[in-house]
Order: structure tokens, then C-alpha cells, then sequence
């Protein structure tokens, strides 16, 4: 700690001095005047305490660093408004005979500031032992460090991400052009077989290869190397398709209940990312439920966000969306896998069912369409993915009057 002079009571007097003309005590209030106008005028906060942290003085410009009066402090004690979390550091070297440290301080309208303080022992007059702190808000540097470090991370993050993408592109299209020759030789052979056992074997083999395709392409989607071509879409009708072509291989015993509009719905998009979320949203669906038993349940509504509706949504501003719906009655989530399902490789799955990439995808996908998506789950009670697709006018006079809906739910 930097040593320093005792606090203001004892600085005005002289140890020892006997003075024995009016110029000595001339001499001594100018000296007292100096040494209380460096203290009242200091841009750090000095404080003078007992050994036991009990507050004897402290410079008047406590009220500019951390918002209370000279009235508020004297005779508390110093800890009493550090944050918990440092107090054992605090009062561990507040016990030394000289440190440096920083604590965390609640400011007087009950925010935490960081402080740096310095401090020394020393005796006074009667030989009581007292400590002189000096201490700096250092709260706006801490942040700019933490703003910097998070910074850092993300570009860090960003480059990985950048070289896993390219990476994972020149994978898939070589996984792509291997596709391209199985396809062509499958086409082949089932040209040439009419045996019904080899004709089933080869529908397997036909349905893995669409798999494998369909797997590329979300690959090609991670990596940002798939045309994004956007066009007016109905996903209403989407959603059929999607459904019809997991039916072959949908988890038997597990229902499937849709309430989709008969007309509207249009949103721009590109069909294909949307047919990847959507495939992604149901099979994470499926397989969060029990074997043979859960429901999974798909609605599409049109509705109008207007500013009295907005509140439970603040990443809504008003205006026409279109708001699916997908929940199932599966295992549900936790708040800390909740926060983590969006991360490329996170999953709660063995590496034999999943490789992470699903809802990573799913929400870049989202992001690009500049649309929003809300999970909301609890454990044993399921998961619902709520999207907000802007609405978009669908072709020809039968769509003049799809701009009314219904209103933003307050809930989940």
C-alpha cells in the first residue's frame, strides 16, 4: 500500500508541538488548511478506520464515488457494503499492516462498484492503531476490460467457426458428389431388379441416401455455402410436405396434431432452409419423447403485434407475423441446457443420435430470414419452438384481407 499522512482529525494536529507564538499557530492552521483542502479536494475517497474496519473518517467527495453522505458511513463499519462474494479477500487484507487489493461496493442507489484501495497502519497520538485507505472507482476500467475480453472471444470464436464452415463445406460437397454416383447406380438397379425383396432393400438404400443428402445440405447451411434464394412461400403448406415425408419413418405410437390455416400464411423465405428447420424441429421433437408414446403438436397462426401486446415479447416490434408453433410432450430441458441448444456441436444426445449441428442450424437459418424464435420447456413437461416469421402478401386477390389475426399471446 503507498503510505500516507493520518486522516483529517489528526492531521491538524502537530504530535509534540508546543507552540509558543501566534506565528506558530499561524503556521499550524495554514498547514491544517493545506492538508483539508488536498483531502476534500482529492479524486480519490480517503478513509481513516480502526483496526476492526470501523469508519473514523472519510473525505466528503464519497458522495460524488459512491453516493452516500459523511453522515451515512461514520462509525460503520468498512466492509459493510462490500460484496459478499469478496469479503473474505477484503478482510484478509485488510488485517496486513499494508496491501492493495479491489472489492466489488455497493454504491448508495444499490449498484456495484468496483474499487481499488491502498492502504497502511499506523499509530496515533495515543498510540491506537489506525488505517489510512485510499481508494479509486475503478468500475468504468473493469468494464472496458470485460467489454475487450468478450470481444475477443467472439472473434475468436468467429475465426473457428469461419475455418470449421470452410472446412465442413469442402466435406459436403465431396460428400455431395459420392451421393451423385450411389444415386445414379441405385437408379440403375432398380431399373434392371423386378425381385420385391431386392426392389424393398433398394427403397432403404434410396430413403438413407436422401438422408445423406438432406444431411449435406444442413452441412452446406452451417458453412454458409448454399444459394439463399428467398420467394414468397406458404408454411402452412410446408409444414404438410415436411410431415408427409417423415410419415415412413415417424417413431410409431407417437401422435401427430396439426391446426394449420386452410389459406394465408405467406411468409419470404427460402423453401429449402425452411424445410431444413422444420425437419430439424420435428425429429428433435420426436426424439425427446418416450418410444411409442408423446404427442407432437404443430400450429400455424397469422397475428398482428400491436405495442400493448408487445411487452411479452420485446424482440417483436408491431406490425403482420406469421407464428408457428411446434411442442411436444417430451422430457423437457433445464434453464442451463436451455441457454446451450443453439451452440454448433451441443447436444444432450449419444454421438450414435446426434451431431449438435440440428438447432445451430435451425437458428441461423431463423436469423437470416430475420425472424425470431423462443423455446420455452421445463423437465418432464416438454418443449414448445415458437417462430415469428414476418407476414408477407401472398399472390393473387384472395390474400387482400390476410393482414388480421390474432394477438400476441402473453405466454408460452
Amino acid at each position: 500500500m503507498i503510505q500516507t499522512l493520518p486522516s483529517c482529525p489528526l492531521l491538524f494536529t502537530a504530535r509534540g508541538a508546543n507552540p509558543r507564538s501566534s506565528a506558530d499557530l499561524t503556521a499550524l492552521r495554514h498547514t491544517s488548511e493545506r492538508f483539508r483542502l488536498l483531502l476534500e479536494n482529492s479524486v480519490d475517497l480517503i478513509v481513516e478506520t480502526t483496526r476492526q474496519g470501523e469508519i473514523l473518517y472519510v473525505s466528503p467527495n464519497v458522495t460524488q464515488v459512491l453516493g452516500y453522505s459523511v453522515g451515512d458511513l461514520l462509525r460503520l463499519n468498512v466492509f459493510t457494503h462490500v460484496h459478499p462474494e469478496d469479503l473474505a479477500q477484503t478482510m484478509a487484507l485488510f488485517a496486513l499492516p499494508e496491501g492493495r487489493g479491489t472489492c466489488r461496493y455497493r454504491h448508495k442507489n444499490g449498484a456495484w462498484r468496483w474499487i481499488e484501495a491502498t492502504g497502511r497502519e499506523f499509530s496515533d497520538a495515543e498510540g491506537r492503531v489506525r488505517s489510512v485507505l485510499i481508494a479509486r472507482d475503478i468500475t468504468e476500467r473493469k468494464e472496458a476490460e470485460a467489454a475487450r475480453r468478450h470481444l475477443e472471444e467472439e472473434l475468436h470464436k468467429h475465426a473457428r467457426l469461419n475455418a470449421l464452415g470452410m472446412l465442413a463445406g469442402g466435406i459436403a460437397h465431396d460428400f455431395n458428389n459420392m451421393l451423385t454416383v450411389i444415386s445414379l447406380y441405385l437408379g440403375m438397379a432398380r431399373a434392371d431388379s423386378h425381385e420385391p425383396n431386392v426392389q424393398t432393400s433398394l427403397a432403404q438404400i434410396a430413403e438413407a441416401v436422401t438422408r445423406a443428402k438432406c444431411m449435406a445440405r444442413q452441412i452446406l447451411t452451417f458453412s454458409r455455402q448454399q444459394s439463399e434464394e428467398y420467394q414468397p412461400v406458404r408454411l402452412p403448406a410446408i409444414v404438410t410436405e415436411v410431415l408427409g415425408f417423415l410419415r415412413p419413418s415417424w417413431p410409431e405410437g407417437v401422435e401427430i396434431v396439426t391446426d394449420l390455416p386452410a389459406d394465408g400464411a405467406w411468409i419470404m423465405a427460402n423453401p429449402d432452409q425452411i424445410h431444413q428447420v422444420l425437419t430439424n424441429l420435428f425429429l428433435n421433437g420426436a426424439q425427446a419423447m418416450e418410444p411409442g408414446s408423446g404427442r407432437l403438436e404443430v400450429r400455424v397462426r397469422s397475428l398482428v403485434v400491436e405495442r400493448p401486446f408487445a411487452d411479452p415479447h420485446p424482440y417483436l416490434g408491431s406490425g403482420s407475423y406469421v407464428w408457428l408453433t411446434v411442442s411436444d410432450t417430451g422430457h423437457g430441458m433445464d434453464a442451463a441446457t436451455q441457454r446451450q441448444i443453439f451452440e454448433p456441436f451441443f447436444t444432450t444426445k449419444s454421438t450414435s443420435h446426434g451431431t449438435g449441428l440440428g438447432l445451430a442450424i435451425v437458428h441461423r437459418i431463423i436469423k437470416d430470414h430475420g425472424a425470431s424464435i423462443r423455446v420455452s420447456s421445463e423437465p418432464g413437461r416438454g418443449t414448445a419452438f415458437q417462430l415469428f416469421f414476418a407476414a408477407q402478401p401472398g399472390p393473387g386477390p384472395a390474400n387482400a384481407g390476410e393482414s388480421a389475426g390474432t394477438a400476441v399471446p402473453h405466454s408460452a
